[in-house]
């Protein structure tokens, strides 16, 4: 078989193992709801607006970008999202695929891939589109130039853009864009190889994408905007999180470093600078995660397709071939059992099929419908939860602090966002004071609001505002809508 006919039945496999992995969850509405305001910057942008300018979030521009690409392209759906996703993680792990190959073998690369997609689709919240997933095709396309590429200007000024390209949309990443220049001047100064044309190629590249996101800030007469949303809120942010677990991640980091350090030993000269670069991202990328604020666990989904390639290219140096059997059967048994909630998705929508039933399912649906039915004439609504129904029913937010309804907890970000007010119970008073005609949010035994909740007078003022002036209209599942009483009531 010639060479380029195997690499498309690669390319095709790893397609194919993307859209099985995903499929059963393009119809759900909400996995998680970072994707609904990543949505929702999105459309904003298509229809004319900066970001940050009408709607509000601390992700850098070319997240939004990102997003308002997918609709533009693939159409205004959850479905069309969820495909982008697919498209991300395949992208994703076919240049894995790449790196593993040309560091190890063509084995090396199908795993790593094949890895790389299980990882990114089954960690909490991976089974949305998040900006994880993007970034991760612009950070793995520049690892896999510098990799597979020698050290030449033209080829650090690309891997410059790629990795800032990244960074722009996982703002912590520029620690890994950061950590990289660092390493091409130890380069430098260790092996004298690394001409510094290059290394000042691959900071033209990087400053030079950040200078054209900034461009049109600076032509509107909006720079501050720029500067405040994507510097100091994300500044202020990293500076906001509990230190819970810290240890715990550290160790991670270490054993993660033992394990790199022995596949470095085992390296042959000629790899040693290729697995430099890896060493060095990913080293990069768990500081960044230890340093950024508030963890959550669709955070890792970043680490996911630097430890699939170390832990495949460990795998392969094992000097027993039983044990490497032995290891892919272990692999292959965990994966079946983390497979559960796919297959479980699956049965799901097989279950709606016999039914009958709509494929597209979830509460958000369901409170579209109600309230297509009873709000005809698109009066302003306030979602505190399933904030996706603005962009279902091409409504808007009442405030740029609720685009993600949590911000409204997070006063220390309100300096950074225009219009804001200066407490959250101000904000709060702002936004009820637009009368909408009907207020979502979540209530039951186990969760409430949780980012309102700490804050007691604003708590507390919503709470009266909803018994005296709103009437429970309906309720679904764990979801309770009011809608406003009449004035002459």
């Amino acid at each position: 078989m010639q060479k380029q006919q195997r690499q498309w039945i690669i390319a095709i496999l790893l397609l194919l193992i993307s859209v099985l992995a995903r499929l059963p969850y393009y119809f759900v509405d909400v996995i998680n709801w970072d994707e609904s305001t990543f949505i929702l910057m999105g459309q904003s942008l298509l229809d004319g607006h900066l970001p940050y300018t009408e709607l509000w979030d601390i992700k850098p521009p070319l997240a939004f970008a990102a997003y308002a690409l997918f609709i533009l392209t693939l159409g205004k759906s959850i479905l069309a999202i969820r495909i982008a996703g697919t498209l991300c993680v395949f992208l994703t792990a076919w240049f894995v695929c790449l790196i593993g190959k040309h560091l190890g073998n063509s084995a090396v690369g199908i795993l790593a891939g094949i890895t790389t997609i299980f990882a990114m689709s089954l960690i909490r919240g991976g089974q949305s589109t998040l900006t994880e997933h993007v970034a991760c095709v612009f950070l793995l396309a520049g690892l896999t130039w510098l990799i597979t590429h020698k050290t030449t200007a033209g080829v650090l000024f690309l891997g410059g853009i790629l990795l800032t390209a990244a960074a722009l949309i996982r703002l912590n990443l520029a620690y890994g864009v950061i950590a990289v220049g660092i390493w091409l001047v130890f380069q430098k100064l260790k092996h004298q190889k690394l001409a510094w044309q290059g290394i000042l190629a691959y900071c033209l590249g990087s400053f030079g994408l950040i200078f054209l996101t900034y461009l049109p800030y600076l032509l509107t007469g909006d720079g501050a905007i720029w500067v405040d949303s994507v510097v100091l809120a994300s500044l202020d942010y990293a500076n906001s999180g509990e230190p819970q677990g810290i240890w715990s991640k550290i160790l991670s980091a270490c054993l993660i470093y033992l394990a790199l350090n022995q596949l470095w030993q085992r390296a042959s000269v000629s790899k040693r600078q290729e697995f430099g670069i890896l060493q060095v991202l990913l080293f990069s990328i768990v500081i960044s995660i230890i340093r950024g604020g508030e963890f959550h666990q669709h955070y890792l989904i970043q680490l996911a397709p630097l430890l699939a390639l170390t832990v495949i290219l460990l795998w392969v140096k094992l000097p027993s071939r039983l044990g490497r059997l032995i290891l892919v059967g272990l692999f292959a048994v965990v994966l079946l059992d983390q497979a559960n909630p796919i297959y479980g998705q699956y049965q799901l929508i097989g279950d709606r099929l016999s039914q009958g039933k709509p494929l597209n399912h979830g509460i958000s649906y369901e409170i579209v419908e109600f309230l297509a039915e009873n709000n005809p004439e698109q009066k302003p609504v306030y979602m505190m939860r399933n904030h996706l129904v603005y962009w279902l029913m091409d409504l808007k937010p009442l405030s740029k602090v609720v685009t993600h309804p949590s911000n409204i907890g997070k006063d220390y970000l309100f300096k950074h966002i225009e219009g804001a007010e200066i407490s959250t119970e101000a904000e709060l008073r702002k936004i009820l004071a637009q009368k909408p005609e009907f207020i979502v949010r979540q209530d039951s035994a186990t969760t409430s609001l949780p980012y309102l909740e700490k804050e007691p007078e604003a708590y507390l003022f919503l709470q009266e505002t909803l018994t005296t002036k709103y009437n429970l209209v309906k309720e679904i599942e764990n979801r309770k809508i009011y809608q406003r009483m009449s004035d002459t009531q």
